[in-house]
């Protein structure tokens, strides 16, 4: 079954059984943010890798839905997602840039780094792979040393939302005692996954997202939310990565319903072709890229 938000959409179950679709949530930094190292800045080289889940991938899921019952799926109609339009931005200042997206719908920070991506096992990827993504990606990287500059990866939200949907059912008592197993879980595996992603490519620059809340549940929720997001502010810091706030483009700034779906009736938290543009702004602003226009 495809879940989303704790929602069952059975009429794919047939073609996806246990595969799940979400987006990510908030971001409130560390309180050691501010001490952490400085990232590392490097211009875009002959590559861009882009990492992580169904954001990375450019996913919508109204036209998922209209691609498999017309029998048309083909993963390169999901072309306006942040990585397409981040990868436009940069060939202002690099025009032969390459993309290699291996990001892969409903990864979690587990499933990165043990494997298989359970969705290529249906559908197509922009790049395909055998094993975990991320010993794709290191692979990648050891292939193609000192080529690869930026690299971006979306990831956490997998990890966050099975404790408000699945466990919890939205009860904000239940999701509070299991808040501090989940953020530990996080912080450790994220930790791990880009601390790997820096020492494969010690020099690129690595961009991470922290989420927006993956529900249109009100404020408690959005704090209850909240609280699992220092853990990737930690993550990045460890590896010298740069963080993109998602949440306060999204979550805080309140349009929710202009750059995602989650005001549509699949309550859909995966961003508009707007949303999706609006982040690649914000990756591009976070790269320290636009310095380098003449």
């Amino acid at each position: 079954m495809f879940h989303v938000r704790g929602r069952r959409l059975g009429r794919l179950a047939g073609l996806a059984a246990a595969v799940s679709l979400t987006v990510v949530g908030p971001t409130v930094p560390s309180a050691g943010a501010a001490s952490s190292p400085t990232p590392v800045f490097n211009p875009p080289k002959s590559y861009y890798l882009s990492l992580g889940d169904s954001l990375g991938f450019g996913f919508q899921l109204q036209k998922f839905f209209d691609l498999v019952d017309a029998g048309a799926y083909t993963p390169d109609a999901f072309n306006h997602g942040y990585t397409d339009d981040f990868a436009a931005l940069m060939r202002q200042v690099s025009p032969n840039l390459k993309v290699v997206n291996y990001s892969c719908p409903a990864e979690s920070t587990t499933s990165m780094i043990e494997g298989p991506c359970g969705y290529q096992e249906f559908f197509a990827l922009h790049d395909a792979y055998a094993g975990s993504q991320l010993d794709a990606a290191l692979a990648f990287l050891r292939s193609h040393s000192g080529q690869v500059s930026p690299i971006t990866i979306s990831m956490s939200t997998n990890d966050i939302d099975p404790l408000f949907t699945d466990t919890c059912n939205f009860d904000l008592t239940c999701v509070a005692a299991g808040t501090k197993a989940t953020t530990d879980a996080l912080r450790t595996n994220l930790t791990r996954i880009l601390t790997a992603l820096r020492r494969a490519a010690p020099n690129a620059e690595i961009i991470t997202i922290a989420p927006w809340t993956d529900f249109y549940r009100g404020a408690a929720v959005d704090a209850a939310y909240a609280k699992f997001l220092p853990a990737v502010y930690d993550a990045a810091a460890a590896a010298r990565a740069y963080v993109v706030d998602g949440y306060s483009l999204i979550t805080s700034s309140g349009q929710q319903c202009a750059l995602t779906f989650l005001c549509t009736d699949l309550e859909d938290a995966h961003p508009t072709d707007v949303g999706y543009a609006r982040l690649a702004d914000a990756f591009w602003t976070v790269s320290g890229y636009a310095r380098l226009q003449n």
